[in-house]
Parts: C-alpha cells; structure tokens; sequence
C-alpha cells in the first residue's frame, strides 16, 4: 500500500465513524423527542379526564403556540372603534403588543404574567368580570376548546360586556387529533354559532384562519350598561387598579 492510499484509507475510516456516532446521536435525539411528546399528551389527555385545566401547560410560556400571533393579527382586524379590550387567556400577551397605541389592555389568565394581570380559571368558574365590565370588546382566543362548559363562559359574558371577539376550531374542518392537543370539545360550526347566539350574542363577522379557525365577532344587543361603564372606567382610571395602555 502506497502512502497516499493509506492515508485515504484512515480518512474513509475517520468519516464512517464520524457519520456512525452522528447517527447515534440523532437517533438518541429522536428517542427524546418522541418521549417528550408522549410524555406531553398524557399529561393533556389526564387533565381532561379529570375536568380540570391544565396548569402545568398553561403557567409555562413555551407551552403557547408561536403562530398565535398571526391568529390575533387576523382577530384585530375586527376591532372596529373598540378603546378598552379585554383579553382573556392572555398568556404571553402578543395582543397587547399589536393593538392600537390608544388602547386600554386589561389581560386575564390563569397566572398573573403582568401587575395588571388578573387571575381567572373558566373551567373552575372563577372568572372575576372587574375587566369585562370596562371592555368594549372580550377577546378569548385560543381558549374554548379547553373549557368543558363554554356555554357557562358566553352566559357570563352576555351579562357584563358589549362584544366579544372569539375563535374556535370547527370539527368539520379540523384534522388535528383534538384530545392529543388537550381539547375537550368538538363542535361543528353550527354548533359554535348556535352557542354564541343562545347566550344573547349577535354575530357580525366570521373570518377563517389556516382553514381549521373560525375567529368570530359577536355583539351584545342588549348591553343597556353604557352609562355605569362609563363610571366604572373614570374611577379604573383615577384610583383603581393602574392598567397599561397598549404598546
């Protein structure tokens, strides 16, 4: 053997080991990857069976979909002349950040990421209605597919605010596998109307997102409560609790 095809020989060597302990390393990768996710659905799958929300999901900021963004871009577009927006399920709060710069953010979630944050459970029926009240329009996106009794939250929500603005993945369209994704629900777009409309919402507009997401704008037509509104902001403003206009 020459000296030039002995080194070319230790070479082939040293890359088919290099590409053999890359390849263990993938497959190590993916064996987590894989437990992880297995690990993650049981542990959404769990939480339904026991009617509960999923709090361990939910007070973690990585366990928020990054695309929601999107989802609210598409959802204010519906906003029309709304000043004071309640945001219900608020998380990271990427709706505050892409809001109009006059408006009043008054976020709600199950862990107060903010000062301003307060703290409801729907599922537990703990839904302080202090914000709801000051709102012209409630946004709860992302958020009914995990309630096991939406109806409860539309009823509440008729009786305290003008409008609502909601979204929802419609059965008919959806492929996902919905108790892999923690949903407890599976309603038709029918069905999401008809729920919407029996608590005393007005339907105004619907607009879909990525084929599956209804994001639907709701009003209240007897919302008769402008005036003690009206009130009830003069005095947020002045001694109440400090919220933080949009940025």
């Amino acid at each position: 053997m020459t000296p030039g095809s002995h080194l070319a020989s230790q070479r082939e060597h040293t890359w088919t080991g290099d590409r053999a302990q890359l390849a263990r390393r993938l497959v190590r990768l993916l064996q987590r990857l894989i437990g992880s996710t297995n690990s993650e659905i049981k542990a959404r799958r769990q939480a339904a069976l026991e009617h509960r929300t999923d709090s361990r999901r939910w007070t973690d900021p990585g366990g928020y979909n990054p695309q929601s963004a999107a989802r609210l871009s598409l959802a204010v577009e519906m906003l029309g002349g709304a000043e004071w927006v309640c945001d219900i399920g608020c998380a990271n709060q990427d709706l505050r950040r892409i809001l109009p710069s006059n408006t009043i953010y008054l976020p709600m979630d199950i862990k107060p990421w903010t000062e301003d944050t307060i703290v409801c459970d729907v599922n537990q029926r703990v839904l302080p209605v202090d914000y709801v009240r000051l709102a012209d329009l409630t946004f709860v996106v992302g958020v009914l597919e995990y309630l096991f009794d939406p109806a409860w939250l539309l009823s509440e929500l008729a009786a305290s605010t003008e409008g609502i603005i909601i979204s929802y993945n419609v059965a008919e369209l959806s492929t996902i596998r919905r108790a892999d994704n923690g949903w407890v629900n599976d309603f038709t777009t029918e069905q999401v109307n008809a729920l919407i409309e029996a608590a005393g919402f007005r339907i105004e507009d619907t607009r879909l997102y990525r084929g599956s997401e209804l994001i639907i704008k709701a009003t209240n037509p007897t919302f008769d409560s402008a005036t003690k509104r009206q009130m009830k902001r003069a005095q947020f403003l002045g001694v109440g609790l400090k919220a933080v206009p949009a940025q």
